[in-house]
């Protein structure tokens, strides 16, 4: 069964960038991946979400 869940993509300098809504469960897909600018620290931050988690870094 598939559950959504909301995910906060949080910059590794501490600043909210986004917030979404992904799917966790069987047959959900997979991982999410994409970068965002960060307007506080200036630096491109990658992100990927996985099984209703999200992992940052900088570009």
């Amino acid at each position: 069964m598939i559950q959504y869940v909301t995910v906060h993509i949080v910059c590794p300098c501490g600043k909210l960038l986004k917030t979404q809504r992904t799917s966790v469960g069987q047959g959900s897909g997979g991982t999410t991946r994409g970068s965002l600018f960060c307007p506080a620290c200036k630096k491109m931050v990658q992100y990927a979400i996985a099984d209703g988690e999200c992992f940052t870094n900088y570009k």
